[in-house]
């Protein structure tokens, strides 16, 4: 699909507000969500790589099949470097497995910055969503339905290199987030190119004191925490490492920030190398909406080679022979405790 996205350029010092683009789809059946969902980001540095070939978007191959055998629902992905004709190539390319919703950067949308949404049609809902560009090339919003009329909102940003521009960005954010009226966020992920702890740097340090404050005062504002790092606080994994000649330099760029009142259906946090070629990892989180039907560990099974086990079959056929013995026995005395489906259950078990 084409841009969502104006032509003024990303947030510098002193910006003036951005104006926001929004698209919004027909409703149109066909709703496939499931009872919880993958969610990831990923900074996957540029469209292309040498060592895929030569062609223009040749990372987008891998970028399907990571979505795909990670199965993953929602994928966030920062430095797309996406011009419309290359978005307009990954979308004919690719059209029955994603969706891809980009914003590119207004004033080098094939060299610089670009973020987007990639929706794994298999397993989420791309039928009734809302795609709003905050800044463009920069931070992005989706609204998504998820069973029934629950709705997740989640912002993908990729924060200025510079910490003199952060501040700006933040309260970039802040403004167009009030005056969109946007709903209540539920997710902030991506690459924020900076730290809130000194322990998410290695060596340790700080980062600048203004630019940490401008990103936290948007955290209060939109209700939002740093849930990892509050489940695990003293653990130290990072998602970006330095390339530099002898800088051996790592850090925690790439995080998920989870609503206060959405944190308890999280699980499953993950960060690892991507087969995606980037200098960063991919953080990953699995989602399950408070109404979403509760799905067990499923029917149990027992190895197919022990049918062919003697001595297991022999107690399996003779247990069984005893439970046909006992539910005919007590066919007129059923109780709570003492019923066909008890018995069923307790052989079963024993099995």
């Amino acid at each position: 699909m084409d841009e969502a996205h104006v032509g003024t350029a990303p947030p510098s010092p002193s910006p003036s507000l951005p104006e926001s683009t929004s698209q919004t789809p027909a409703n149109r059946k066909g709703l496939r969500t499931k009872a919880n969902i993958k969610i990831a980001t990923l900074n996957v540095n540029g469209r292309s790589s040498t060592t895929l070939g030569h062609g223009e978007t040749n990372k987008w191959t891998e970028i399907v099949n990571l979505v795909r055998t990670e199965r993953i629902g929602i994928l966030a992905v920062q430095e797309t470097h996406l011009g419309a004709t290359h978005v307009d190539g990954i979308e004919n390319l690719f059209q029955k497995n994603i969706l891809v919703l980009n914003s590119s950067d207004p004033t080098r949308p094939t060299s610089s910055a670009g973020v987007a949404f990639v929706l794994n049609r298999a397993i989420t809902n791309i039928e009734d969503y809302t795609f709003t560009v905050i800044v463009p090339g920069r931070a992005i919003a989706l609204t998504t339905k998820w069973h029934n009329d629950e709705t997740l909102t989640m912002l993908n940003v990729y924060a200025p290199n510079h910490p003199n521009q952060h501040r700006a960005f933040w309260h970039a954010i802040r403004q167009e987030w009030r005056r969109l009226h946007m709903p209540r966020l539920d997710f902030m992920l991506g690459d924020f190119n900076l730290v809130e702890d000194a322990l998410d740097r290695a060596p340790l340090r700080d980062d600048d004191e203004d630019a940490v404050a401008a990103l936290r005062n948007l955290r209060t504002e939109l209700n939002l925490r740093d849930t990892w790092r509050h489940a695990y606080p003293d653990t130290r994994m990072f998602t970006f490492r330095s390339s530099a000649a002898n800088n051996h330099a790592a850090s925690r760029l790439d995080r998920i920030y989870i609503a206060a009142s959405q944190e308890k259906h999280a699980f499953e946090w993950a960060s690892a190398v991507p087969s995606v070629p980037t200098d960063h990892a991919m953080v990953s989180v699995r989602f399950a909406p408070k109404l979403a039907p509760h799905i067990g560990a499923g029917r149990p099974t027992f190895p197919l080679h022990l049918l062919h086990d003697r001595k297991f079959m022999s107690i399996a056929v003779n247990a069984g022979k005893q439970l046909e013995s006992l539910i005919a026995q007590n066919e007129d005395l059923r109780t709570e405790e003492n019923n066909p489906q008890t018995l069923l259950l307790n052989y079963k078990t024993q099995i």
